[in-house]
């Protein structure tokens, strides 16, 4: 393989797995008073084991998510980091006035691989609480794996410029990316609707379009919350979803319903929190322009540089 060339990326590099799934479930086991429910749950454990801990995480365009960074602009927390995932970095820094600042977190930023995870732990979990069929629980689960697959390795930041040179957002492409021959094989393999399953990725379908919503939001703040060293939700989330009481029919259509305000109220106030103190403060967007830029010059004097090069982690032949 030819290494000349700029880089997008490190194939090599993955963030620390930051979640502990034994604790998770401990955690979800204590949402459910009802006796009959807790065994529900533990079945259901056992009957998703294969498909959420074996299958999803050995396809390609899930693995590669332990090489995004979830934060927004966590991924170069320093010019060193910077360097480190994209080795051609040194050679355009000088010419980009904006510095690159950052906010301190007190541990490593988490990948995308760790949000949906979590995403798809806490939706398990939900998905008994309501009640619904394991072949529901299995399609809301894929839902949380695959809604982030269409990132491109920088994130946020990488989007910006593919999107700008007439590139599809990762939504769009997450919905392109489920034609690919592992992910047919596997669709099939758990008889996944796929038409649902992207109806739930792009909140189109009602009720699993709101969960889906929700517990996305719910899995960042739980996870980015503890990387500030401030976590909102000591326990993944599990308080949360004890305060969900059911779903109700409104206007013939099924809405998730909660036992009061409290519980949105928290979740809210914490994402605005985290969009105030970190996302969009200015040191983070004051970064976010120089890597925009940084990017936009590889692209503008690297003719071989293909933009499908922003969505892999692999080193550019």
């Amino acid at each position: 393989m030819d290494n000349e060339g700029p880089r997008f990326g490190n194939s090599e590099y993955e963030y620390p797995e930051i979640i502990e799934i034994k604790k998770i479930k401990e955690c979800f086991e204590l949402i459910f008073v009802d006796q009959e429910q807790l065994k529900k749950y533990k079945e259901i454990l056992k009957e998703t084991r294969e498909m959420h801990e074996v299958d999803i995480p050995r396809l390609s365009w899930v693995a590669r998510l332990k090489s995004i960074s979830q934060v927004p602009h966590g991924d170069a927390a320093s010019k060193e980091d910077l360097i480190q995932h994209i080795p051609d970095y040194g050679d355009f820094s000088d010419e980009i006035d904006v510095p690159v600042g950052s906010i301190s977190m007190l541990t490593p930023p988490h990948s995308r691989f760790d949000h949906s995870h979590l995403f798809a732990e806490i939706t398990r979990a939900l998905g008994v609480k309501l009640g619904r069929s394991l072949e529901d629980i299995r399609l809301m689960m894929c839902a949380a794996w695959f809604h982030d697959r269409g990132h491109s390795v920088f994130s946020h930041e990488g989007e910006h410029v593919i999107v700008n040179n007439g590139g599809l957002d990762h939504e769009s492409f997450g919905v392109v990316l489920l034609e690919e021959n592992d992910i047919t094989e596997f669709l099939e393999k758990y008889n996944i609707d796929k038409s649902r399953l992207i109806n739930i990725m792009q909140e189109k379908e009602i009720l699993f379009g709101e969960i889906q919503k929700i517990l996305d939001t719910l899995s960042y703040a739980v996870l980015d919350s503890s990387v500030r060293g401030k976590p909102v939700y000591d326990d993944y989330g599990a308080i949360f979803l004890q305060d969900v009481c059911g779903v109700e029919q409104y206007e013939g259509e099924e809405h998730i319903v909660f036992k009061s305000r409290e519980a949105v109220q928290k979740l809210m106030d914490a994402r605005s929190v985290l969009y105030a103190e970190w996302y969009l403060h200015h040191e983070n967007r004051i970064k976010q322009e120089a890597k925009q830029k940084l990017f936009k010059k590889l692209f503008d004097e690297n003719s071989d540089i293909k933009m499908e090069d922003m969505r892999s982690t692999k080193i550019t032949e």
